[in-house]
């Protein structure tokens, strides 16, 4: 593989080497790309956070706090701010790629990394010998709002075929060489874990009172979730077959299938020898369909996966466009830059999207469960620590759902018509709308059930009241009847005096009809409250006899 002569110095020892190239009867060896390649991996940071402070990073994460913690970062060596990557936001700020509620709220400082002597010895240690293959590599990080650490790859090609750049992206040894020891993925955990001990492994979060540290810890084991997305962008500014430059059209008309096997990422090997798979013709054709480039002289295509940008003005003429910067000759090269900095963005956005998607579908398996604890009216001090769990995590999810909401409309994060068509296109690739519509569902529902718990919660308080108020009101009618009793013996005695005129007789007779009166409104108070309860717990034993014919027939 060739190798930029800037890299020759830092390179002690090569031994992984690629496949030579196909027969020229191929036309994925024929072509021949100049450009770059670089890999967007995303990582949930949650992972890495110490158990003792990981509420606590669910409650903070996607607020101004901790946005404005990620501002403040100051990592250590062999780590330094990019100035290129901040470079190229202002420039696409300025040709009015992105608007400034993007930049402010979701562009956080990126860091790049230097393949120093630490770094050799940590990849060492994780049996990565082959320091020219991960030395290719040029690596930077960066955090998000909602708590993902972005890591980009960047790998320059000059002059290689297509299927030697595919063969580099897979990782895939020379025939007859032992396959690698790491791939990509253990690079960026790798340049992780470096960036953490960079932080002293803490961010402060500013509070009212005092900072709040957030602290990180390396886990005995890595969840499933931990890797989150991996996305592939090819930004090619030659394309050539026998030393003549291939158009973009002629890429579209000519080799379609070849250009939509090439963005899967896919091989077959035959006889010993490495092809694309034949692409069916009707979706390769409907990929180059949509084209998302506003020039014939341009491509853009956009998958799921992947993206290939071939822009061959530069290099070989000028360009101007709208904006401050427009007049500038290397304002096309900043506007390319500036989309493959958005694409970035999205590819991050999608990873927060569903891992809200994740979360909420999980605190609503919860609630069938709960659902059937609360109809029953037995809720343990566990289910009631449950509740309160699932209420702090709809909380939680609410503080970026409404703008995760407000970023999947492009007109609310980029400006330029040009721009926002590409991105529009990549927001339906990754199916961010269908992601948030299934949060959106999960969050009604959710809302649905702690407004049911919260209505069977004050019915079971009203009962406990009027419970309390029969026994309060037994009480007192039981007092009453003793005095009443008292005084109809003390009024009798009374009466036998012939003394006694018949203001007294009056006053025992009314006396004696009250005490009646409220005895009778007493007992049919009483009687309507075991009415009601007698036919909620009648109700409640036929639920339960119904439930088991349900879930029969279910069956």
């Amino acid at each position: 593989m060739p190798i930029r002569k800037g890299n020759q110095a830092m390179i002690s020892q090569t031994t992984t080497t690629y496949s030579a190239a196909t027969p020229s009867r191929l036309p994925e060896a024929a072509l021949r790309v100049t450009g770059m390649a670089r890999l967007v991996l995303v990582i949930n940071l949650g992972s890495f956070v110490h158990p003792a402070d990981a509420d606590e990073f669910r409650h903070r994460r996607g607020s101004e706090a901790f946005a404005e913690a990620l501002r403040g970062l100051h990592p250590s060596a062999p780590f330094g701010a990019d100035d290129d990557t901040r470079t190229v936001e202002r420039d696409a700020y300025t040709l009015r790629i992105f608007r400034s509620r993007l930049m402010h709220n979701h562009f956080f400082p990126t860091y790049k990394i230097a393949w120093d002597s630490s770094m050799r010895e940590r990849m060492l240690r994780l049996g990565c010998t082959d320091i020219g293959h991960w030395q290719r590599w040029a690596g930077r990080i960066r955090l998000s709002r909602n708590g993902l650490a972005v890591i980009t790859l960047d790998q320059a090609f000059e002059n290689i075929s297509l299927v030697a750049c595919t063969e580099q992206i897979l990782e895939l040894p020379a025939h007859g060489e032992q396959p690698l020891a790491h791939d990509q993925w253990s690079i960026a955990m790798s340049i992780l874990e470096a960036f953490l001990d960079a932080i002293g492994r803490t961010i402060a979060l500013p509070g009212d009172d005092a900072p709040r540290a957030i602290r990180f810890a390396t886990p005995q084991q890595l969840p499933h979730t931990v890797r989150l997305d991996r996305y592939v962008v090819y930004a090619f500014r030659k394309i050539e077959r026998d030393g003549r430059l291939v158009a973009p059209h002629e890429l579209k008309r000519d080799y379609a299938p070849m250009l939509a096997s090439f963005m899967e990422s896919t091989l077959v090997e035959c006889d010993g020898e490495r092809r694309f798979a034949h692409h069916a013709e009707q979706p390769a054709h409907a990929l180059m369909q949509r084209d998302a480039s506003s020039w014939e002289e341009e491509l853009c295509l956009l998958t799921g996966e992947s993206a290939l940008l071939y822009y061959p003005l530069i290099g070989r003429g000028l360009a101007y466009v709208g904006g401050e910067l427009g007049l500038d000759a290397r304002a096309y090269g900043a506007y390319w830059a500036g989309i493959m900095r958005g694409i970035e963005h999205l590819v991050a956005f999608r990873a927060e999207a569903q891992q809200a998607e994740r979360r909420t579908t999980a605190l609503l398996g919860q609630v069938p469960g709960l659902t059937r604890k609360i109809n029953d009216g037995h809720l343990s001090a566990d289910d009631l620590m449950l509740l309160d769990h699932l209420a702090a995590g709809l909380s939680d999810i609410f503080d970026s759902l409404p703008e995760l909401r407000s970023m999947a409309v492009s007109t609310t994060a980029f400006r330029a018509d040009f721009a926002r068509r590409k991105f529009d296109a990549l927001l339906r690739e990754l199916a961010i709308g269908e992601t948030l519509d299934l949060v959106n569902t999960n969050v009604e529902q959710l809302n649905f059930f702690l407004s049911y718990y919260n209505d069977m919660r004050l019915q079971w308080q009203g009962m406990r009241t009027n419970n309390l108020g029969i026994v309060l009101g037994v009480i007192v009618l039981f007092m009453a009847v003793s005095s009443f009793l008292a005084d109809t013996f003390s009024v009798v005695d009374r009466l036998s005096d012939p003394q006694q005129d018949g203001w007294v007789i009056l006053a025992w007779v009314l006396t004696f009809a009250g005490g009646l009166l409220i005895l009778g409104l007493a007992l049919a108070r009483a009687r309507k409250q075991l009415t009601r309860l007698t036919t909620w717990r009648w109700r409640r034993a036929e639920a339960r006899s119904v439930r088991p014919a349900d879930h029969d027939e279910k069956i």
